[in-house]
């Protein structure tokens, strides 16, 4: 398959930036496991009753990480709106 790329233009700052299919594919990814690992954790803290264990604080660790690395490509970088106008580059 061939990784097209497309062009982002913000509707309020008017912002332009570009992304891939390949990038906007792993972003999704990273988005699932994302949510996935946050009901984990979420369970695991349930669980314990709220009391802190090395498990939920490498789980937090792991969690704050994949969060830091996720880039929401549908989201202006500069002013954080969600008006944003897709098109192929």
């Amino acid at each position: 398959m061939f990784n097209k790329e497309y062009k982002f233009t913000c509707e309020r700052c008017g912002r332009e930036w570009f992304a891939s299919s390949k990038e906007l594919k792993e972003q999704k990814r990273l988005k699932k496991e994302i949510n996935l690992m946050s009901a984990t954790a979420d369970i695991t803290k349930f669980g314990r009753l709220g009391v802190p264990t090395k498990k939920v604080q490498r789980q937090n660790a792991v969690l704050s990480e994949m969060k830091h690395a996720y880039s929401d490509p549908t989201r202006c970088p500069d002013c954080g709106s969600r008006k944003v106008i897709k098109s192929k580059a």
